[in-house]
């Protein structure tokens, strides 16, 4: 059974007789596929699938999570992009140069200490 207390059982996208089971944690469904789970919600009027690496365990924590954040209207865990560590140090750095106005010697200094962290 899910979440939900209903088991939903049905046949593949390719017409197979293999069961799918599906569960639903509020506004998101958790289903496996091979070895993979995936999560499958929308937001903000898009269908999205994400798969989950770990368990059945961790697929349901990740779809709770997500719940919750669709809820809240926040961006989902899954609404961020990946970013290169020092494309994100010349973006904050850009940032504290031209939206924050530091001065020349507090950049120098935040610089290095930045470079210092991504070696």
């Amino acid at each position: 059974m899910g979440i939900s207390g209903k088991k939903h059982t049905g046949l593949t996208e390719s017409g197979s007789s293999k069961h799918v089971r599906v569960d639903r944690i509020g506004r998101v469904s958790v289903y496996r596929r091979g070895r993979t789970y995936y999560l499958y919600y929308r937001e903000r009027g898009k269908s999205l699938r994400r798969n989950i690496d770990g368990n059945l365990a961790t697929a349901r924590a990740t779809a709770s999570r997500v719940n919750t954040s669709l809820e809240e209207g926040s961006p989902s865990p899954f609404g961020y992009k990946s970013i290169a560590v020092a494309e994100l140090i010349a973006q904050f750095l850009s940032y504290c140069e031209e939206v924050k106005g530091l001065a020349l010697r507090t950049l120098d200094r935040y610089r290095a200490a930045l470079e210092h962290f991504a070696r």
